[in-house]
C-alpha cells in the first residue's frame, strides 16, 4: 500500500482532562442552527466477515463489573475467588488475605504473610518473626439492602488448621466442610487462627464458600449468566484489573508481569486463592463468561505486554473462545485522560514513544505545521503498539484471524477541528512518516469513544451557569434528554452543543476511513452530589433519558455501544455530607443482581432496546 504523509496541525494541550468525559464539544455537522436535528449519517460500508455480528451494526454490549468482596453482582458461585486487596495503589500485588493482632487489622502490610504460589499463607509465622492472632478475609462486603441471598452457603477447604466465621451461623461441620447459615445481610468474615499446626506442610488451602444452590463446578451463578446472556459482548475491562489496562509498576518500578522472561507465568491464575485485587482475574474466566454467555469478547490488551506474552495470550485465547464468538482487542484504556488510574498509562505510553522516537519532541519536522506535542507522541505511539499487537494475534491465530476486529480507542467528540485528538489517533503521524508505515486507520476495524450523558456545565462537583436545571429530577433529567438530543438549548451553534453533534463529528471522522463509530463504554455520567447520585439516576425518567440515548446512536449512524459497569452499587457516604466524587458515583444498569426491570429504569430501558433488535 503507497504510503503517504501527514500534516497534522497542533493539537490543543491546555484542555483539563477529567474522570468526566468532556461531551459538549463543538460538533463538525451542517451550519442550520434551528432546533431540528439534520439528517441522520450515511451508514458506514464495513461488512462483516462470515456471519459474525458487524461492529457497524447497532447491538449493545456489557461492561461487566469488577471482581472484589463488595461486589453486588452474583458473578461467581465461588465467594473466595472474589477476594482480594492491593499492597498500595500502584502495586501489581494482590494478595486475599490481611494479618490481625488483638482485634486490630494490619492494612498494606500483608507482604509479611508467607504463602505458597496461589496466595494460601503458609505458616501462622510472619515474615519478621510475628505470630498475628489471624489472617482475615471478608465477602459480601457491600452495605446495601437485599444485595445477598440469605441461606446455606456450603465452605470446603483442605489441610489442617482451624477456621473461625463471623456473621454466619455453622449448622453443621464435618472434616473440611461447614454448613453456614447466612441471613442475607452484613458482610462475612472468614479468619484463619492456625495452619499447618504440626509443621508437616499441610496448611489450609483451597478454601471454598458456595452460594445456596450452586455447584462447586459451576463457576459462574445461573442468575448472572442470565442477566449477561441478552447482550451482543461483553467488555471485561474492569474485570481485567487495573495493573495491566494501565501498566502500574511492579515493586521494583519495572514491568515484570508483561516483559521478558517468566512473564507470561506471572499472571493472574485459576489456581490462586482470590480474583480481585490490582491484577484482575485470569483470562480464561473473561473468555469463559463470554462462551457461556454466547457473546463477543472485547479485551483489552496489558499496556505493557511485549510481544512474547501478546503471543502466549493469542494463543489461550485461541484455544478457549468458542469458534462462532468473536475477539474485539483494544490495547490499554483511555490514553487521553490524566487523571488516576488512566494518567499511569498515559505515562507509560508518553515514556514508551519517547524510547521509540528520541529526540522528536519539540520539534517541528516537514510532516507537522507545529512541533510535536506529548498527545502527537502518545497518540502515534498507541496506534503503533495497537498495530504491532493487533499482528501478532492474527498471525497466531492463522486461518481464524477473521475472527479478530481491531480497535483504535480515542476520546467523545474529539473529532472537530479544534480538538483533533481522534484524528491524530487514526492517522499517528509521528509512527506514519518516521517508520513509513501505513495510516493505522487503515489497518484497523472501528473508532471508538466513550458515549457518555452529563451536563457540560459540570467540572468535577463544580457546576457552571447554563448546566442542567437542578430543581428538580424532572427538570435535570428533562435537560438531559435536550442535550442527547441537540435541541432547545443545545442546538448545535450553542454554547455547550448537544450529545448528538459529538457523535455526528466522530462518525464522520471514522467515515473517512470507511470504519464504523463504536462506544467502549456509555450510559450517563451524572456524577459529583447527593442529588444527581440518590434523586436523578434512580428517578424512574431515566428510562427516557436511555431511550433517547439509544435512538440518537442509531439516528446518527453508530455501531456497537457497550453498556458502563454492568450491576454495580451505588457511592455512599454519611448522612448530613456532600458525597466525595468517587462516592457520588451510582453507573450501575442495576445496582444488585435481584434487582427487577421495574425497580431499575435503565435496565428496563437496556432490556427494551434489546428485545426490540430481536
Amino acid at each position: 500500500m503507497k504510503k503517504r504523509k501527514i500534516v497534522h496541525k497542533d493539537v490543543l494541550k491546555t484542555a483539563v482532562m477529567s474522570l468526566i468525559v468532556s461531551a459538549g464539544l463543538t460538533g463538525c455537522g451542517s451550519d442550520k442552527s434551528d432546533d431540528n436535528p439534520p439528517a441522520v449519517a450515511p451508514p458506514v460500508n464495513n461488512p462483516p466477515a462470515a456471519d459474525y455480528q458487524p461492529l457497524n451494526e447497532f447491538s449493545i454490549g456489557n461492561a461487566v463489573a469488577p471482581i472484589n468482596s463488595w461486589m453486588t453482582a452474583w458473578t461467581l458461585n465461588d465467594l473466595i475467588k472474589t477476594t482480594g486487596f492491593e499492597n498500595d495503589e500502584t502495586s501489581a500485588d494482590a494478595v486475599s488475605w490481611q494479618y490481625t493482632i488483638d482485634g486490630n487489622w494490619y492494612m498494606g502490610d500483608a507482604g509479611q504473610i508467607v504463602t505458597d504460589e496461589s496466595g494460601w499463607p503458609t505458616q501462622m509465622m510472619l515474615r519478621n518473626g510475628t505470630r498475628p492472632t489471624s489472617f482475615v478475609t471478608i465477602v459480601l462486603g457491600a452495605d446495601i439492602a437485599n444485595a445477598y441471598a440469605p441461606g446455606e452457603y456450603h465452605l470446603s477447604y483442605e489441610g489442617q488448621g482451624n477456621l473461625a466465621i463471623t456473621n454466619a451461623e455453622i449448622t453443621a461441620q464435618s472434616d473440611g466442610a461447614m454448613t453456614l447459615l447466612y441471613d442475607g445481610d452484613g458482610s462475612i468474615f472468614i479468619e484463619i487462627t492456625d495452619t499447618d499446626p504440626d509443621g508437616t506442610g499441610n496448611h489450609l488451602r483451597n478454601i471454598q464458600l458456595l452460594r445456596p444452590d450452586s455447584l462447586p463446578s459451576e463457576r459462574f451463578h445461573a442468575d448472572y449468566l442470565n442477566y449477561v446472556t441478552p447482550f451482543s459482548t461483553i467488555r471485561p475491562l474492569h474485570m481485567s484489573g487495573e495493573e495491566p489496562v494501565y501498566a502500574f509498576p511492579d515493586a521494583d518500578g519495572g514491568y515484570s508481569y508483561y516483559q521478558g522472561a517468566g512473564a507470561w507465568d506471572r499472571r493472574k491464575q485459576i489456581s490462586d486463592a482470590g480474583w480481585g485485587g490490582a491484577m484482575g482475574a485470569p483470562y480464561e474466566v473473561m473468555v469463559d463468561l463470554a462462551n457461556q454467555t454466547d457473546s463477543d469478547l472485547w479485551l483489552n490488551l496489558p499496556l505493557a505486554a511485549d510481544d512474547d506474552y501478546l503471543s502466549q495470550l493469542a494463543t489461550l485465547i485461541l484455544a478457549e473462545l468458542d469458534e462462532d464468538r468473536q475477539l474485539i482487542i483494544e490495547l490499554g484504556n483511555e490514553l487521553w485522560n490524566w487523571s488516576y488510574p488512566y494518567a499511569f498509562g498515559r505515562s507509560y505510553a508518553f515514556e514508551a514513544a519517547q524510547q521509540r522516537w528520541p529526540g522528536l519532541l519539540g520539534t517541528t519536522p516537514p510532516y507537522m505545521q507545529n512541533p510535536i506535542d506529548e498527545n502527537t507522541m502518545i497518540f502515534s505511539w498507541q496506534a503503533a503498539r495497537t498495530i504491532e499487537a493487533a499482528r501478532v494475534f492474527k498471525q497466531t491465530w492463522g486461518d481464524e484471524q477473521n475472527r479478530i476486529k481491531v480497535i483504535l480507542a480515542g476520546q467523545f467528540g474529539a473529532s472537530t477541528p479544534e480538538w483533533d485528538l481522534n484524528r491524530l489517533i487514526l492517522e499517528a503521524p509521528v509512527y506514519v512518516n518516521e517508520e513509513s508505515a501505513t495510516i493505522p486507520a487503515l489497518e484497523v476495524d472501528a473508532l471508538a469513544v466513550g458515549a457518555y450523558v452529563n451536563d457540560p456545565y459540570q467540572e468535577g462537583a463544580t457546576i457552571l451557569p447554563g448546566g442542567f436545571d437542578r430543581s428538580s429530577p424532572e427538570a435535570f433529567i428533562t435537560d438531559a434528554i435536550s442535550y442527547v438530543n441537540g435541541v432547545n438549548q443545545f442546538t448545535e451553534r450553542a454554547e455547550e452543543p448537544g450529545m448528538r453533534f459529538a457523535v455526528r463529528s466522530d462518525v464522520a471522522l471514522a467515515a473517512e476511513y470507511s470504519l464504523p463509530l463504536v462506544a467502549y463504554e456509555g450510559g450517563h455520567h451524572f456524577i459529583g452530589s447527593r442529588f444527581t447520585r440518590d434523586e436523578v439516576v434512580p428517578h424512574e425518567l431515566m428510562y427516557e433519558v436511555y431511550q433517547a440515548l439509544f435512538t440518537m446512536w442509531q439516528e446518527e449512524g453508530a455501531g456497537l455501544f457497550v453498556h458502563l459497569h454492568g450491576i454495580l452499587p451505588r457511592g455512599q457516604n454519611e448522612d448530613g455530607q456532600e458525597p466525595g466524587f468517587f462516592e457520588s458515583e451510582n453507573f450501575g444498569i442495576k445496582e444488585t443482581q435481584q434487582q427487577t426491570e421495574s425497580e431499575a429504569p435503565r435496565y428496563r430501558a437496556v432490556m427494551d432496546v434489546i428485545r426490540s433488535l430481536e
